[in-house]
């Protein structure tokens, strides 16, 4: 127990479990805290499923909520594509700052590295800086990467694998755990399909992934696109 600790900051909080913060208010017992977080990137299904859950288990503290409502990060089209994945319940508006559409390629699994890199020079192309390919897995990351230097090893590509690997602008394949709290000029998603992504549980990951993308979002699919994709109205994103 450390009683000297005046205030406790917790970032990504819904990254943390009820019992975990719990522990933390007892460690820090004269601690005033801030909890900041976005239940909707929550990457475990079995942590909190609304915002409201936090409020309830600490009804005894008397929390004061503070819901900020503008989003600053990505196009007013990156913006709306997303609160249509998640049904539109994002409570929020975005800042007037117009792009693209995200745009959704079907592609075959032959050709499916060939279609990363041509993204990905398009991407280039438009002077991007930083650009990402977010993977669901480290394995596909590593397949997308050794995919991309046996096709192209001229392309300036870096692998984020690691919580501690170091952060580099240019060509970023890296998996959705890793990416939440970053942005990147382009997003990737070099696989959309109903297995990747077609439990309830994963339409918050197909969130968290696309939500990373400050001006411009390509999605690929093999298969069938995924259902929450496929549930949004054709004026939200654009076929390619």
């Amino acid at each position: 127990v450390k009683r000297s600790i005046q205030h406790v900051v917790v970032d990504e909080v819904q990254d943390y479990a009820p019992m975990q913060l719990y522990i933390l208010t007892k460690t820090f017992p004269r601690a005033r805290f801030t909890f900041v977080g976005d239940v909707f990137q929550s990457l475990n299904p079995y942590v909190w499923q609304t915002e409201n859950n936090l409020e309830a288990i600490f009804a005894a503290l008397h929390p004061k909520t503070v819901r900020l409502t503008k989003s600053y990060r990505s196009t007013e089209e990156i913006f709306r594509f997303c609160d249509g994945l998640l049904g539109k319940r994002i409570p929020a508006e975005t800042v007037l700052r117009h792009g693209r559409r995200p745009s959704i390629s079907h592609i075959t699994k032959a050709r499916r590295i060939e279609s990363v890199r041509d993204r990905i020079m398009g991407r280039l192309g438009d002077n991007h800086e930083t650009i990402a390919v977010i993977c669901e897995t480290v394995q596909e990351c590593q397949e997308i990467y050794d995919g991309l230097r046996g096709l192209d090893p001229s392309l300036p590509l870096s692998l984020l694998i690691e919580e501690r690997a170091k952060f580099e602008a240019g060509v970023i394949i890296v998996p959705v755990f890793l990416a939440k709290g970053l942005e990147f000029d382009a997003v990737i998603i070099p696989e959309a399909n109903s297995e990747v992504y077609g439990e309830e549980y994963q339409r918050r990951i197909l969130y968290v992934a696309c939500s990373r993308a400050l001006h411009s979002l390509n999605l690929l699919y093999t298969g069938r696109l995924s259902p929450f994709i496929e549930d949004l109205p054709s004026e939200l994103y654009s076929l390619e």
